[in-house]
């Protein structure tokens, strides 16, 4: 779930679990079961401690049942854990064994939620439904200070 990207390290919580550990137990069980929210935090903590220069990515798939209030609240913790780079879409169901969606998102949700990043103090928020951990990765990382105009994170 850790990789180097350049000068950017690249991790995702999928899906959110809790703020506070608890109030998505039972859907984490379903969406991620080998997920673990505090350590998915811990790892991009360890990330920022490894290379204090370097930049963190953390990404959000939205739409499985959880509560605005969650989403605000995992947000914080990930960019408590020191993440500089925040991405959020829509999850889309890709097949009928999957997990049905619960929640469309709209997209004044997904420009409220960009600007509260923002706000938290994210260097780069990509929010909008189809948004996915690599979506515009060159111009997160531009905009975040990790490459030059000329530079790119190539394919990954």
């Amino acid at each position: 779930e850790f990789q180097a990207l350049g000068g950017m390290d690249r991790h995702e919580l999928q899906r959110i679990s809790a703020g506070l550990g608890l109030v998505f137990a039972c859907l984490q069980r379903s969406v991620r079961p080998q997920a673990s929210y505090q350590r998915s935090l811990s790892l991009l903590r360890r990330a920022r401690e490894m290379a204090p220069e370097g930049l963190t990515k953390s990404g959000l798939m939205l739409g499985l049942g959880e509560a605005m209030e969650e989403v605000l609240a995992a947000m914080a913790d990930i960019r408590a854990a020191g993440c500089d780079i925040l991405t959020l879409g829509q999850y889309l169901r890709p097949s009928l064994k999957h997990l049905p969606i619960a929640r469309y998102y709209t997209p004044e949700e997904f420009r409220d939620l960009r600007r509260a990043g923002l706000r938290l103090g994210f260097r780069h928020v990509e929010s909008a439904p189809l948004v996915r951990s690599s979506y515009h990765a060159d111009e997160q990382a531009r905009s975040s200070g990790a490459l030059t105009e000329k530079e790119s994170v190539g394919e990954y």
